[in-house]
């Protein structure tokens, strides 16, 4: 879900696209699997990105929303160009 500004203070909810929605799935797929494949657990991997593990929890059910910046700090802790995770 994501909110758009209508006027002044007014939000209006927009709801994710299914492609949105298969585009979260797959990157948290491919977080997962390279997690698993270095051995590190969700709470090692949130504390090399410094988030929450829940966050990470999040991301690899495919219901995070990650920033760039965030996905490069995931590519970073584990070892792989951020155009991978994409």
């Amino acid at each position: 879900m994501f909110l758009r500004r209508k006027q002044g203070y007014t939000y209006e909810v927009l709801q994710s696209s299914a492609k949105e929605r298969q585009a979260g799935k797959r990157l948290g797929g491919k977080v997962r699997s390279l997690r698993r494949r270095r051995g590190i657990t969700q709470e090692k991997l949130a504390e090399l990105v410094q988030i929450d593990a829940r966050h990470i929890q999040r991301i690899e059910a495919g219901d995070g929303n990650p920033s760039l910046f965030l996905i490069v700090r995931l590519a970073g802790a584990l070892a792989v160009p951020p155009s991978s995770l994409l």
